[in-house]
């Protein structure tokens, strides 16, 4: 299932390079204004990523059903990102640590162990240049496969626009507005994985924090896909926390339905695959500093 492994990896991309910004947001108990601080040199984040998958997968072949399992997906890391590079209002060249990164994968009625990932306890450059994405040791050596495909998946965003920032900057929201992402900012959220209708919805809930110094909690809605023809559907919903003086996150809470269906096989002898099940996705920001 190559398409599970892109989405443990690209789920929900929001990159938390920076916290610790200077009060520059407004809030009364009714709203808030939104600004938009881009990732600068310096700046360092860390992160917890929990992904969980509960999947039943069901093979027929010419209309018949061969067989069905149950699988349980967990993966999670802790990540320390250094921002090395930055342009405009994105981080180019960033250093990331994955202090932990561990998978659990197998059958429902028999658990397997968690193991740690390839990447666990490593660190890597990565850096964009054009649609290009690289990947090197720290000391710019050569990175095996499937070290560069996990840590490609998990830092997609790099050297892109922050889709959150360019949402909300130089806005100003009530208590019970709603905003509807754009498609093309719904695929930067889905790390280009998103279907061409996707939707995103975020509806300002309420806001923590002080005047000066804003949390906005919007309740979030996204749906994407028909999870036929080798594309994966979702409709996921859940709680996303934003700092209104940068528009980093600090934390946000998904969970809902996801599809998919694949044909494999030579022609004649091809079977099809549906995958349908549940996906919860928790990502939170532990620690940051930022150059201001």
């Amino acid at each position: 299932m190559a398409w599970m492994q892109r989405f443990l990896g690209v789920t929900l991309v929001t990159m938390i390079l920076s916290s610790s910004v200077p009060p520059c947001g407004a809030a009364d108990q009714d709203g808030a204004s939104f600004r938009y601080l881009p990732p600068r040199v310096g700046d360092v984040g860390v992160q917890e990523v929990d992904v969980t998958l509960d999947l039943v997968r069901q093979f027929t072949q010419h209309g018949a059903r061969i067989s069905d399992e149950k699988l349980h997906v967990l993966r999670r890391q802790q990540r320390r990102i250094h921002v090395l590079e930055a342009s405009g209002k994105v981080a180019t060249r960033v250093q990331v640590e994955f202090e932990s990164a561990y998978q659990q994968t197998g059958l429902a009625e028999k658990p397997a162990e968690r193991r740690p990932l390839p990447i666990h306890e490593k660190a890597y450059q990565v850096h964009r240049q054009g649609d290009q994405l690289h990947v090197t040791r720290v000391d710019g050596a050569p990175v095996p496969p499937a070290e560069r495909e996990l840590v490609e998946n998990s830092m997609s965003a790099v050297g892109r626009p922050h889709p959150l920032g360019l949402l909300l900057d130089g806005r100003s929201l009530r208590r019970g507005e709603t905003l509807e992402a754009p498609a093309e900012l719904v695929r930067e959220f889905l790390g280009g994985q998103a279907s061409a209708d996707a939707t995103m919805r975020l509806t300002l809930t309420k806001l923590k924090g002080n005047a000066t110094r804003p949390i906005a909690v919007f309740s979030t809605e996204l749906v994407s896909g028909s999870g036929g023809d080798g594309d994966v559907g979702m409709k996921v919903a859940g709680e996303w926390e934003v700092d209104a003086a940068s528009c980093q996150t600090i934390s946000a809470t998904f969970q809902g339905p996801i599809r998919s269906q694949e044909l494999h096989g030579p022609i004649g002898a091809q079977y099809q695959v549906t995958t349908q099940g549940n996906l919860w996705v928790k990502v939170a920001r532990t620690e940051a500093t930022a150059i201001r």
